[in-house]
């Protein structure tokens, strides 16, 4: 499985208090799945979600699944995320990340 590098002490501005929240939102709603974040410009957040549940979905189903678990927190919670890169642990392996 690919790996993505999270530095847990990471701070992203945009999310404020909902930045944990989130991860366990999606962790919980997707099982099993591998969830962090990549700070973007300007203090924004890109969510990167690694779940076979993905499997045979293309991508707006996949990033649509992961908004729906985020409006569980909230309306507009899953606005505060303006990336979501969604994979299957095949399809991300290779990549040069860990996770």
């Amino acid at each position: 499985m690919a790996q993505m590098k999270i530095d847990k002490a990471i701070k992203i501005r945009a999310l404020g208090k909902w930045q944990q929240p989130i991860l366990e939102a999606v962790k919980k709603g997707l099982p099993g799945s591998k969830v962090g974040y990549k700070a973007l410009p300007a203090g924004r957040a890109g969510l990167i979600v690694y779940w076979n549940g993905f499997d045979r979905h293309d991508i707006p189903d996949r990033q649509k699944t992961v908004r729906d678990v985020m409006k569980t927190l909230g309306p507009d919670v899953a606005k505060l995320v303006p990336l979501i890169v969604a994979l299957t642990p095949e399809e991300a392996a290779g990549l040069d990340e860990e996770l």
